[in-house]
């Protein structure tokens, strides 16, 4: 009995990973899954060396530094910090100098007055 049911569950978790995607593919961009204390949409206006990312801070925290991190690396532990001079809770940033062709990771983050760092979801885009 044991062993038909160690079967069947085997079989179940089997038919259900083999899709053409993992239930946690798309962890990172599901804002359902984290609370989020910063949004970021999608990147717009996209050229050869420029791009333009809106940003949303969601906290009701007093922010002291915002702005946006970019990498040239998916889910990246080492990402470069663009601080923004906007001290509004909507905000765009446009990043200029980027290399044509390229694909970027930009995420979100602000700074409460506490010291504590929050990051949005990663988008990404490709320069043309």
């Amino acid at each position: 009995m044991k062993k038909t049911i160690l079967t069947l569950l085997f079989a179940a978790f089997c038919a259900t990973s083999c899709k053409d995607t993992f239930m946690f593919d798309n962890m990172y961009e599901d804002e359902r899954v984290f609370d989020l204390k910063v949004r970021i949409n999608s990147p717009k206006d996209i050229t050869s060396s420029e791009a333009t990312i809106p940003v949303t801070i969601l906290t009701d925290e007093t922010v002291v530094s915002r702005g946006i991190a970019l990498s040239d690396e998916p889910h990246s532990s080492v990402m470069t910090p663009f601080p923004s001079a906007s001290q509004d809770k909507q905000f765009e940033m446009v990043l200029e100098y980027l290399s044509p062709g390229t694909t970027y990771y930009v995420r979100g983050f602000c700074i409460d007055s506490a010291g504590s760092t929050y990051y949005s979801l990663e988008k990404s885009f490709t320069t043309k």
